[in-house]
């Protein structure tokens, strides 16, 4: 005789039930877990017509951005210096979305070049925030935009009263002066008109807590972002550098055929391989910098060490 095991199916109320936990914890892991969280979100770069989503899976090519977003959350201050369209705005802006939505009354500001290219950035956040599913977009009410897409302004008010911002803001001798915030983005300082002024006027963030997450390409020697890079450990600066091989659809094969098409300082600008690639190659240089790259890679360890001294008669 052949005994048949009954399959008890769940009933409409019992899956909701289930599902409604299911939620409750995801909901929970969300807002602990910023990877978890930027997993849920994804977006149209407006620029490219490309579908971004956050991967930091061991086998995708990307999981080198959930080390930097990292880096973002332990510092205070971090400098990235960056290739091109290697996704670091995008980690910065959604770092900061997940701030928002998970701390009520924090305020985070992207500055950039102008206000074109700070609504960009804002716009990002829009976007990824709209992707979330329902549950994971922390029951706020959306205060701005009121209606459509939002120019320079997002408001967020929490279930406690709390309003919740991101704000764009261009490059101004102004800018940041008079500003609370939880979170700064300096996005492409290194083409900031006012990147100096600017940064006396966001350091008194630090001082009360808050973070500084500096994103940009190089734009030569002696400028602030080169100072700030070279003496991170005296300013308190945590800076990574990001070549442009990191990105996993990107090999010698591609650079040959793509980065060399370009000027040597505009291919250093936007892919470096190393940061001396970077600030030589956009200052300009009288040597060949690949050729100093290469050597430099392979310098040979001294077999002998020793100095002058003067003798007696001096």
């Amino acid at each position: 005789m052949v005994h048949q095991m009954s399959v008890i199916e769940e009933t409409p109320n019992e899956i909701a039930e289930r599902r409604f936990r299911e939620m409750v914890q995801e909901r929970i892991r969300a807002e602990n877990d910023v990877r978890f969280f930027l997993s849920h979100c994804e977006a149209t770069d407006a620029r490219t017509g490309e579908v971004f989503s956050f991967d930091f899976s061991e086998g995708g090519g990307w999981a080198w951005q959930g080390d930097v977003l990292d880096d973002f959350i332990e510092n205070q201050i971090t400098l990235a210096l960056k290739a091109r369209q290697l996704g670091i705005s995008w980690i910065a802006i959604g770092y900061a979305l997940w701030k928002v939505l998970t701390t009520p009354g924090t305020k985070a500001l992207a500055v950039s070049i102008n206000e074109t290219e700070a609504s960009v950035l804002i716009n990002r956040a829009w976007d990824l925030f709209e992707s979330l599913p329902e549950h994971l977009k922390m029951d706020v009410t959306v205060l701005r935009p009121q209606k459509g897409r939002p120019s320079t302004r997002i408001e967020f008010q929490h279930e406690d009263g709390k309003i919740s911002s991101l704000v764009a803001m261009p490059s101004t001798p102004k800018a940041g002066h008079g500003q609370v915030a939880t979170l700064v983005i300096l996005d492409e300082h290194a083409r900031h008109a006012y990147a100096e002024e600017g940064w006396k006027a966001f350091i008194p963030v630090v001082a009360d807590g808050g973070q500084i997450i500096i994103v940009s390409t190089a734009n030569g020697i002696g400028g602030k972002l080169e100072e700030r890079g070279r003496k991170d450990d005296d300013r308190g600066v945590h800076t990574i550098f990001l070549p442009w091989n990191l990105h996993p659809g990107r090999d010698a094969s591609w650079y040959a055929r793509v980065a060399k098409a370009l000027p040597e300082a505009d291919r250093a600008e936007q892919y470096p391989l190393t940061p001396a690639d970077a600030f030589l190659g956009t200052a300009g240089c009288w040597f060949d910098t690949e050729a100093l790259t290469w050597y430099g890679e392979r310098v040979r360890k001294p077999e002998y060490r020793f100095q002058f001294a003067t003798n007696a008669d001096g």
